[in-house]
């Protein structure tokens, strides 16, 4: 079965964005007010709670040139044949 979001870019970016900035983050602060739903956590606990994989940035990076290199491969190809066939 087709999975849309390999060939979003949306994903890719998305994911490295959170991994630079996430990464860098040692302690999240909580609001003592609300100790009940205060868990402390790192940059790398709230990567695993929206379910991102541990890998580099460069992945995300690598995946968004491929994503680029194919989408302007296939729209030189839909007008090769849309060319040629007027």
């Amino acid at each position: 079965m087709f999975r849309l979001e390999l060939v979003t870019p949306f994903k890719y970016g998305y994911f490295g964005f959170m991994r630079a900035f996430w990464r860098s983050v040692a302690n999240v602060p909580c609001n003592l007010e609300d100790i009940a739903e205060c868990t402390p956590m790192s940059g790398h606990d709230v990567l695993a709670s929206y379910n991102i994989p541990d890998q580099t940035i460069w992945t995300d990076v690598w995946s968004l040139v491929a994503l680029s290199l194919f989408f302007r491969l296939l729209g030189f190809i839909a007008l090769h044949f849309s060319v040629r066939h007027k």
